[in-house]
């Protein structure tokens, strides 16, 4: 005998359901909108749960290589809603807001709760010109923003990837009908863009869930078991809200496309598939997408909540057979707390503006339906999403560099390891202080260099999409948002974005057409800094060689303007014949005795006499930077971690290392911390040695079962995100 509770369904015709397990179930009430609340008086404060909306247009880019017309994001434009729920009956509200002149830097994000002072109501809605005060007309509610407070603060910290742990993601996929209008893909061309096609053998194309195996080197899981996908079919009109004087407010799918549809839709697929899947609970199902059929009003082709605590929407206007893969995978990426990834081109920040990273501009080339390859995140998108760990940690201010003396270290392609990066933390900075909302508390920030190798790889592997002209190059990257604990989004301002400022290689040019111009070298005074004498601080960094699996690089701190002053500038290192030698010896390692044709080992290279030394105590060999769970801070390496001699006080020996030298044991990618160095983990180098690394062993498109439990299938035992 089975027993089944159907309290609370309606007396009524068609309100009990058999799902299709087999199970009986009441429709509830559940998603419809609700019944109006009183309304609060004007001059009344009220606190409401905060959702925010990116939206992005598109335009067509054109291949750089066959002229294919490749889709692509364009400009982008941010919407706020807060939801106000009433504590006596449940009911809510939602009114949408604007920020005003205080819209140019806020920090706010899906599931925040802001106290709002409610001013005379009005249908007008925005008052005035970047007026804080917006009347929303489909709630007849006035919101002033710029009296608006903080209440509570929303983590997030179940989008990010924290201490290296690997994450299921949980999905609820819609196929949407609106009004009689299909999109134009099967539901088999669905599930076959979403979920590899046998899940016991290696994918034969790219797929959602292939990309984030590939690129998060397993830390996140998108398995078809962990979702449910079905079709659903949406009304040319519905109710979006009922107001306080009884006013009914429709959502209209074939003329409009704001607030009310894009509530209705979501409410009202999710709905819709209850009853088709006939499950009562989708709490478990945290990432909420929609394929809507093309709408002309809709003039984006994704929006997607940014940062979602529980549950987060995601919209696409799909107007062709295939899916557009990265600007799914971007919109889910603002999902897990993303911003855009920017460039700096000649002092203007602009949106979209890296061609390395699908936040920005990243699209796969010469694959117009996106699945042969993928373009994986940046070195400081992929960190901020916890994926990826530095290989290198250092700190200007904190002593890691002795000026004039170069560091010459090996940096592995991301597509090797988890840990691949050089980051640099060049100072401290002031506390970023937020537009939005009132008294908002600072955020710390730093001054931050990430420094990056891409290879791009054979079909289906990581950075596989990349031009070729875009392979092989050292990226420079801006970030000057730090880790927080719990993880959270970090504002949305060009001060706190991720920015390429820099491409290196072997021979300048120019990449993209033109748009950016590739260097052979990276000098930069960085001037004045906290607790460093001198108005000179600077880094010089040129590639010495680059092949298939490192970039040797030569980092530099100079404190003298150049080679003529009295502290040596770095332009070219100590003297031309010993930077020669540096670089000879540097190519000479890391061609010598591969021990794993994927990841050649990288040793350190014998001393010779022309090397520069520190003439008078220690103070040439630098300290690895480890960014703590706030702040990068530099601090000394313990005895535990690897490093190549002791130095004397004159100059570090040719002596073989001792006990304390990296073994080849594999580090646990799933667990990768700031503070406690494993073997796998380099440090900063002396002044001539090259730094010997032993990372994980990678594979081109996913990890192995050493490292996070990952199989074959691209299945992985974790927790649900």
């Amino acid at each position: 005998m089975v027993t089944v509770n159907l309290l609370g369904c309606a007396a009524a015709a068609n309100q009990i359901y058999v799902g299709q397990l087999g199970q009986l179930g009441c429709k509830t009430q559940g998603p419809f909108a609700p019944s109006p609340p009183s309304p609060p008086a004007p001059g009344s404060t009220v606190t409401g749960t905060v959702v925010v909306y990116h939206s992005h247009s598109v335009r067509n880019n054109t291949a750089a290589e066959d002229g294919t017309p490749v889709e692509s994001l364009g400009t982008s434009q941010t919407a706020y809603t807060a939801i106000f729920t009433s504590q006596e009956t449940g009911d809510e509200t939602r009114a949408r807001f604007t920020l005003g002149a205080a819209g140019e830097a806020p920090d706010v994000v899906t599931g925040d709760r802001v106290t709002f002072t409610v001013r005379q109501g009005s249908s007008r809605g925005r008052l005035l010109l970047d007026s804080p005060v917006f009347c929303d007309p489909n709630s007849d509610l006035c919101l002033d923003s710029e009296t608006a407070v903080s209440n509570q603060t929303s983590t997030g910290e179940k989008d990010f990837v924290v201490d290296g742990k690997p994450l299921n993601i949980t999905s609820m996929i819609m196929l949407a009908t609106v009004c009689g209008v299909r999109p134009p893909i099967s539901m088999t061309a669905l599930r076959g863009t979403l979920f590899n096609a046998n899940q016991n053998a290696a994918t034969t194309k790219v797929t959602l869930q292939h990309y984030y195996s590939t690129c998060t080197f397993g830390k996140l899981s998108y398995l078809p078991e962990n979702s449910l996908i079905t079709e659903v079919s949406l009304p040319c009109t519905g109710l979006y809200q009922t107001l306080a004087n009884g006013k009914k407010i429709m959502y209209d799918s074939v003329n409009s496309c704001d607030d009310p549809e894009w509530t209705g839709w979501t409410r009202d697929s999710l709905a819709a598939a209850q009853t088709a899947l006939g499950v009562l609970d989708f709490s478990n199902y945290k990432r909420r997408v929609t394929f809507l059929a093309w709408r002309p009003a809709c003039p984006w082709a994704g929006v997607a909540n940014v940062g979602c605590q529980y549950t987060c929407d995601t919209l696409i206007n799909q107007d062709t057979p295939s899916v557009y893969l990265s600007g799914l995978f971007h919109e889910l990426g603002h999902n897990i707390g993303l911003h855009h990834a920017n460039r700096w081109n000649n002092g203007v920040n602009e949106e979209y503006g890296d061609f390395t990273d699908p936040m920005g501009m990243g699209d796969p080339v010469n694959d117009p339906y996106q699945n042969k390859s993928m373009v994986c995140l940046s070195a400081p998108q992929a960190y901020k999403a916890g994926w990826v760990t530095p290989a290198f940690n250092f700190s200007v201010v904190g002593g890691s560099f002795s000026p004039g003396v170069p560091t010459v270290i090996a940096v592995p392609s991301m597509h090797l390891t988890d840990r691949s990066f050089a980051y640099v933390n060049i100072s401290y900075l002031s506390d970023f202080l937020p537009s939005w909302p009132s008294a908002a508390g600072g955020v710390p920030r730093s001054n931050q260099l990430f420094i990056s190798y891409r290879v791009k790889q054979p079909m289906l592997g990581y950075d596989s999409g990349l031009a070729d002209e875009l392979s092989r190059k050292v990226y420079l990257h801006s970030y000057n948002a730090t880790y927080r604990v719990p993880p959270r989004p970090d504002p949305d301002s060009t001060e706190m974005t991720t920015s390429l400022i820099a491409i290196l290689a072997l021979k300048a040019g120019s990449v993209s057409g033109g748009l950016m111009k590739v260097d052979t070298q990276f000098r930069f005074n960085y001037g004045s800094l906290p607790g460093v004498r001198g108005t000179v601080n600077g880094l010089n960094i040129r590639p010495l060689s680059l092949n298939a699996t490192h970039a040797v690089l030569s980092v530099c701190y100079f404190r003298a303007l150049s080679e003529a002053d009295v502290d040596n500038g770095c332009n070219n290192g100590p003297t031309t014949s010993t930077t020669s030698k540096v670089t000879a010896a540097a190519a000479k390692a890391l061609a010598a005795k591969p021990t794993n044709a994927k990841f050649p080992a990288v040793t350190a290279a014998e001393p010779t006499a022309a090397e520069p030394t520190a003439s008078k105590g220690p103070c040439a060999k630098p300290t690895a930077t480890k960014p703590t769970a706030t702040k990068p801070t530099a601090t000394k390496p313990t005895a535990a971690e690897p490093t190549a001699t002791k130095p004397t006080a004159t100059k570090p020996t040719a002596t073989k290392p001792t006990a304390t030298k990296p073994t080849a044991t594999k580090p646990t990618a799933a667990e990768p911390t700031a503070t406690e160095p494993t073997a796998a983990k380099p440090t900063a180098t002396t002044a001539t040695k090259l730094t010997a690394t032993t990372a994980a062993k990678p594979t081109a498109t996913k990890p192995t079962a050493t490292k996070t439990g990952i199989t074959t299938t691209d299945k992985s035992p974790a927790a649900p995100a």
